[in-house]
């Protein structure tokens, strides 16, 4: 792993809290535990430039999911497009991919995407409740394979062979999935990994 470079955070990060990047195989860490009698979060996020950025510049994309059972799948996402006003996110998936983590998001709407940049590992999870999905439209399809362009070039410039591997990095027809962020957490390596990000 890369020595990680020493750089400002996004946004200003709270105490730790029960939360864990979307990769770890339990639900409850790919979702989040909510706690007795809360309820979900209500308010909507603005998200900062600095995480539409990340979101639009060819960073690594995954999906996180549970089903009733708690059942945690993860899959890519083939690119982000955030809202206008940055309070929505739209992210890709594969149609191949898809069939689990949409019946999982019929069932109970909850998400976790996390964002990971390949070359200093700078990393965030957004979690949120889906708002609609469907088929992508033309744009869409662009932003999907301006995506792909940014992300291998990336890629090549991190690993020398990743070149023979473009032309297979396809994800064939995507599905379109939006919802609305309502908790973003640090999942960047370091002394900050698993806090919640407080938005100013």
């Amino acid at each position: 792993m890369d020595r990680q470079q020493t750089r400002k955070p996004a946004a200003k990060p709270t105490a730790p809290v029960d939360a864990s990047p979307a990769m770890d195989s339990s639900a409850t860490a790919v979702m989040g535990e909510q706690q007795p009698g809360t309820g979900a979060a209500t308010a909507s996020l603005l998200l900062p430039e600095r995480l539409v950025e990340l979101l639009h510049g060819g960073n690594v994309l995954v999906v996180g999911t549970r089903s009733e059972k708690l059942m945690a799948h993860v899959c890519r996402a083939f690119g982000a497009r955030v809202s206008p006003d940055r309070r929505a996110i739209t992210v890709f998936l594969p149609k191949s991919f898809s069939t689990t983590p949409m019946a999982n998001l019929h069932g109970n709407k909850q998400i976790a995407l996390t964002v990971a940049n390949p070359a200093d590992h700078e990393c965030y999870q957004f979690k949120g409740e889906t708002t609609s999905e469907g088929p992508v439209s033309p744009d869409d399809q662009t932003v999907s394979d301006l995506y792909r362009t940014k992300l291998c070039a990336k890629l090549s410039r991190k690993y020398s062979n990743f070149e023979r591997f473009f032309d297979h990095f396809q994800p064939g027809p995507l599905h379109a999935v939006t919802f609305v962020p309502r908790e973003i957490y640090d999942q960047t390596p370091g002394p900050n990994a698993g806090r919640r990000v407080e938005m100013d």
